[in-house]
């Protein structure tokens, strides 16, 4: 019967991964894409709380950019100690998804704030990808302790890295508006005849 139970937990791990690597491509708004993945998260593994936190300027702090189950108003206003006294700070600085099964006999970080108002007990943080470094955390957790198998954890590991793609193409694609924007005005405010030769050179 666990083995049973523990194939249907990894199938339905894989349909959700199947249905966000779907969705990423269809994505326009990079936020509800981000509200998609923590619920979706949340009910793949049955815990109450799941969060997509983004590194912000400074390398100190993390931004609570996405979540479900947290007390109305954090969500995309709280900010997590990016240092390694919390859970996401020490995911962030070691680069290894951190499995937690009870944060009241944990020694290798106090906890954040965030996480003892929520009487968080267990959970698996992850690194989300950049391009120039860690772009922020991935997590999941309960208010029960659990263990987290290897699976969960590589679920989470491809999720984050669905969302380290569906991040760099939003920059892309906003880098590539912002030039065309920049061109365009280059071209309605220009003051002298703008031509192209043959080959193509202004």
């Amino acid at each position: 019967h666990r083995i049973e139970k523990e194939l249907e937990m990894r199938v339905c791990q894989q349909d959700t991964i199947a249905l966000l690597g779907h969705n990423a491509l269809l994505q326009v708004n990079l936020i509800e894409f981000l509200n998609e993945v923590v619920i979706k998260i949340s009910e793949t593994l049955d815990n109450e709380f799941c969060e997509v936190l983004k590194l912000l300027p400074d390398g100190n702090n993390m931004q609570l950019l996405a979540g479900v189950g947290w007390k109305d108003g954090l969500v995309g206003h709280a900010i997590v100690d990016a240092r390694l006294n919390s859970q996401a700070g020490y995911t962030m600085n070691s680069s290894k998804p951190v499995n937690v099964y009870d944060m009241n006999t944990e020694t290798r970080f106090s906890g954040d704030r965030l996480l003892q108002e929520h009487k968080v007990v267990s959970g698996i943080t992850i690194v989300i990808p950049g391009a120039d470094g860690p772009w922020g955390v991935l997590g999941t957790h309960s208010t029960q302790s659990k263990v987290f198998s290897k699976d969960d954890v590589n679920f989470l590991h491809s999720v984050a890295n669905l969302l380290a793609n569906a991040i760099a193409r939003k920059n892309i694609e906003d880098t590539l508006k912002e030039s065309e924007k920049k061109y365009r005005s280059l071209i309605e405010t220009a003051q002298d005849a703008i031509v192209c030769d043959e080959n193509g050179i202004i």
